[in-house]
């Protein structure tokens, strides 16, 4: 098995309880699937499609279920250190146990400002991998709520402007995509 469909397979265990919080609330496994897809159709290699199939498992899965260290010894033994690493260049600052220590309760504008300040210095590989998830978040928040839309719009911009260099064409779709979220709401 390639890397990629080692990561998948990954994914759908880490992932198989959870499902979408709005609109179809499909499988949530739904997600990196589209985001493999939509890096393989731009050209992304085999880390980048398989670090876009396990995008969310170190912040959804491993933190949260205290088991940070078994699923980084299966993301490394299965896909190798360089998704691995990815990986965690992709996983949300505040979602990380440390900050969450430092930070407890914090308001959501918190969150966001932390987690911008870290895409802001992240490679540009990682930026192309935040522009293809957001991308497919943006695109799939028809059933969210008005409020959600709300606060998500003003943040997807501020991750446009700090990646829409690294890829100009994604940049493009992603503020499309924000466009056609504004004018739904």
């Amino acid at each position: 098995m390639s890397i990629v469909e080692n990561a998948l397979a990954l994914a759908r265990e880490a992932h198989k309880n959870q499902r979408r919080k709005w609109g179809s609330q499909d499988p949530y496994i739904v997600h990196p699937e589209r985001c493999v897809k939509k890096a393989a159709s731009i050209g992304c290699n085999e880390v980048v499609q398989a670090a876009m199939a396990l995008h969310d498992v170190i912040e959804d899965i491993a933190i949260e279920t205290n088991t940070v260290k078994e699923w980084e010894d299966r993301i490394r033994e299965q896909c190798g250190e360089e998704v691995l690493a990815l990986c965690w260049e992709l996983t949300n600052i505040s979602d990380t146990p440390e900050w969450k220590a430092a930070n407890p309760n914090p308001r959501r504008t918190e969150k966001w400002a932390v987690n911008l300040a870290h895409i802001r210095v992240i490679s540009d590989v990682a930026k192309r991998c935040k522009m293809i998830d957001r991308l497919d978040n943006v695109n799939s928040m028809d059933g969210a709520p008005h409020r959600m839309k709300q606060k998500y719009i003003p943040e997807s911009k501020e991750l446009l402007a700090a990646c829409a260099y690294v890829d100009e064409v994604l940049a493009k779709e992603l503020e499309d995509a924000i466009r056609s979220l504004e004018k739904s709401c």
